[in-house]
């Protein structure tokens, strides 16, 4: 409904979306390099943050690469 509206050819928001449309902001580069850094020394670690902030997609984003 609200692609329509703004003119949209993809819900930017869906779960489906491809990880080529990522937006690098701030925040999606530290998590990447840290999740980067817990790879380099076989650690664990522990991805928190509020709803829909990107936590799923950036580790869609770090396992495709």
């Amino acid at each position: 409904m609200f692609t329509a509206f703004y003119g949209m050819n993809f819900n930017p928001f869906s779960k489906e979306i491809d990880v080529k449309y990522q937006f690098k902001s701030n925040d999606f580069v530290q998590s990447t390099s840290r999740l980067e850094y817990l790879k380099q020394a076989k650690g664990v670690g522990l991805i928190v943050g509020e709803p829909g902030c990107g936590k799923s997609f950036s580790l869609k984003c770090f396992a495709s690469s």
